[in-house]
């Protein structure tokens, strides 16, 4: 997985920018397959905020997981400004390499780390090891609304904290979805499981139910 801005940045972009996407997302995996309680894990969690919104509506216990110790101290960080400490643990790993013992989380989510993973294939053939029988993987990138999307925009056109974001966001925006849509069906087919690619929450999703 390629880190695409430092630890700081984007605990930065998920604080300003990107503070109603995380809650929107929660409450729509929440409300879409009813899972409120045992294991989930965030997969690629960054500073925690998905871990976060998840634990604030569930009763979930959560792992948020990222290959970087500089993204884990921050996740840490948040999850203890938050008094959810006994709810989150943080762990630092490889999402191809998960320290989990098979069907081990009643969910997995991720939102924005899938783009930057090496190996799709391999990471989804990892995640679904350790996926419990009748859970649920929900992993892609949206944010939230198309309402949200163009507020958490016009916060990162406007705000000079976000100037270097710029072009990356523009590119991503125009980035056909058809691209990522054949992309992520490939990485399924190659990690020989079955799933669904759906368009939603302003982006692109995959589902996987084991």
């Amino acid at each position: 997985m390629k880190q695409q801005t430092n630890p700081q940045q984007m605990n930065l972009t998920a604080k300003v920018a990107f503070t109603k996407v995380y809650p929107a997302i929660s409450e729509y995996v929440v409300h879409k397959y009813g899972i409120t309680s045992g294991r989930c894990l965030d997969a690629g969690s960054g500073p925690g905020s998905l871990a976060i919104a998840l634990a604030r509506i569930t009763d979930l216990e959560i792992v948020s997981l990222d290959r970087e110790y500089e993204m884990t101290v921050v996740a840490e960080n948040n999850i203890a400004e938050v008094e959810l400490t006994h709810r989150i643990k943080t762990v630092t790993a490889d999402v191809c390499r998960i320290p989990f013992d098979d069907n081990y989380f009643d969910l997995i989510v991720s939102r924005g780390s899938v783009f930057f993973w090496d190996d799709r294939s391999a990471a989804l053939r990892e995640l679904y090891r350790v996926l419990k029988p009748g859970g649920v993987i929900y992993c892609g990138g949206g944010m939230g609304s198309e309402e949200i999307r163009r507020e958490a925009t016009e916060i990162i056109i406007t705000d000079e904290r976000f100037s270097d974001m710029r072009e990356f966001c523009r590119d991503r925006n125009c980035k056909p979805q058809k691209e990522n849509e054949i992309a992520f069906k490939k990485a399924i087919v190659e990690a020989g499981l079955s799933g669904n690619i759906l368009m939603e929450g302003s982006g692109i999703w995959i589902e996987i139910i084991k």
